[in-house]
């Protein structure tokens, strides 16, 4: 009976570290290639665009969330129930995605000059990341 059970919990054990570990890379995985594409955009068109394209992609994605889920009914242009989920919290895979952006935003790699980090540094933080 102790064999069993012993067998049963490390089945339960491997089964969640299993589940773990998936949304552990694809959370890793997503925050690898949204930082690559914000230097890629801030190393093509400068700094304030690569912010600016940042926080667009991160309402546009909250605005197709909320209406693939349904959570904003519109009619004749306005919306009739307001209940935006900015959390994105029916899909557990997108959900580090706010937190990602702002740190991302707080992030040397997309701060000004005139906010105390001199552009040499972020050059070379750009190349750590590429």
């Amino acid at each position: 009976m102790t064999a069993i059970m012993l067998m049963s919990c490390l089945l339960l054990f491997s089964f969640l570290m299993y589940e773990f570990s998936v949304v552990f890379l694809q959370h890793f995985f997503l925050l690898v290639y949204t930082t690559l594409q914000v230097i890629l955009a801030s190393l093509e068109e400068g700094v304030r665009e690569g912010r600016i394209l940042l926080q667009e992609w991160l309402v546009i994605l909250t605005a197709q969330y909320n209406d693939a889920y349904k959570l904003i009914q519109y009619s004749n242009g306005s919306s009739l129930r307001s209940q935006i989920d900015v959390a994105l919290s029916q899909c557990p895979q997108l959900q580090p995605l706010p937190r990602l952006i702002f740190a991302l935003l707080r992030n040397p790699l997309l701060r000004f000059h005139e906010e105390g980090v001199h552009p040499d540094y972020r050059i070379y933080l750009q190349c750590l990341f590429r």
